[in-house]
């Protein structure tokens, strides 16, 4: 995985929305903060991985570009 490459650990983070105004939303953060996700893992919020080895891919932006959200 691209995460343990750099010496970091990718968690999955999957949220339903609570009420019909949120929206689902999927997340990967990658960290090397063990404190951090430990805390999120410890609260509920990390969702087990579907596969025990991931597909063979590299985020790209084509679809969700990050600069557009922080500009």
């Amino acid at each position: 995985m691209l995460a343990e490459e750099l010496g970091k650990e990718a968690i999955l983070i999957e949220h339903e929305g609570e009420e019909y105004h949120m929206n689902y939303s999927v997340w990967v953060l990658v960290s090397d903060n063990r404190k951090m996700l430990d805390e999120i893992v410890f609260d509920g919020w990390m969702t087990p991985w579907e596969r025990d080895v991931p597909k063979d891919i590299h985020w790209t932006d084509d679809y969700s570009n990050l600069l557009d959200v922080i500009e």
